[in-house]
């Protein structure tokens, strides 16, 4: 529907409102006191993980057609679970991280460091002046309570940069190492944090 999140959320406002008012009027009192909160049912998850109207209409139809109407957090469980028998196994892995100095970030990374099956990590952040970037990071852990000592990993190097250029702000031949070498796997803190709480089809269409 192409909606962003104020419009997802005053559709969700909109459906939330006619459906209460639906089972109001036309429930007896033992069948809507028998059903989950019509907030319970549509959440704003719906909305994301019904993108298209046919999509939502159907979910409504069937949870209002059900005695029981299906919980869509079973899906999401199922989804989940997939999405980690299928990437969960892999080969010695580089890995590009960025944001590793920010909250998530550097959790993400303390986790890294700590999987045997990752053989090389660059961390890229943005460059701040009169700051080294190892104590910056050491700082990061020791606020967080993890162990700073795995920023000594071997496997380790950082990288400051701009994500927004072409290059990613890095040298010619720091650049193409970094490309060649993590290919495969590379972790945008930003990304992440901005699609926590929502569908895995936001992320990985068809789910």
């Amino acid at each position: 529907m192409g909606l962003n999140s104020l419009g997802a959320t005053i559709l969700r406002h909109r459906v939330v409102s006619y459906l209460t008012a639906f089972t109001d009027t036309f429930m007896a009192g033992s069948q809507r006191k028998n059903r989950r909160s019509i907030s319970e049912i549509v959440t704003l998850i719906t909305i994301y993980d019904h993108p298209t109207i046919s999509k939502l209409a159907l979910f409504i139809v069937t949870a209002f057609a059900a005695c029981d109407p299906y919980d869509p957090r079973t899906k999401s469980v199922h989804d989940i679970e997939g999405m980690i028998r299928k990437y969960g196994h892999f080969d010695l892995a580089t890995v590009l991280i960025t944001g590793t100095t920010g909250n998530l970030g550097s959790h993400l990374l303390d986790a890294l460091l700590r999987h045997d099956r990752v053989q090389r990590v660059y961390t890229l952040n943005r460059p701040r002046v009169g700051k080294d970037i190892k104590k910056e990071h050491e700082e990061r852990f020791a606020d967080k309570g993890l162990d700073a000592g795995l920023l000594s990993d071997d496997r380790l190097i950082f990288l400051e940069g701009d994500t927004s250029d072409v290059a990613l702000g890095l040298t010619s031949e720091v650049y193409q190492e970094v490309r060649l070498q993590s290919a495969g796997l590379c972790i945008s803190e930003t990304f992440i944090s901005c699609c926590i709480g929502l569908p895995l089809s936001f992320i990985m269409p068809g789910k």
